[in-house]
């Protein structure tokens, strides 16, 4: 009878901790993994402002315009 009751036991405190713990320790890691990844996302939108280069004027600075013909 003893060891039947020690199973029950067993088994009634794995289900708690199944149902009400471990859902509680999954959610604490998805958001500090979230954190840790808003993070990176902040981080790495702040290096490539930085490094965006001036935009260049794209007109045509002196020297000969060719004007191209097809070639049949």
């Amino acid at each position: 009878m003893r060891p039947i009751l020690i199973l029950l036991l067993i088994y009634m405190v794995y289900r708690t901790f199944m149902k009400y713990v471990l859902p509680e320790l999954m959610r604490g890691a998805i958001n500090n993994a979230q954190e840790r990844m808003r993070q990176q996302q902040q981080e790495m939108n702040a290096r490539t402002e930085i490094k965006t280069p001036p935009k260049e004027d794209k007109t045509i600075k002196g020297g000969d315009y060719i004007d191209y013909e097809e070639v049949k």
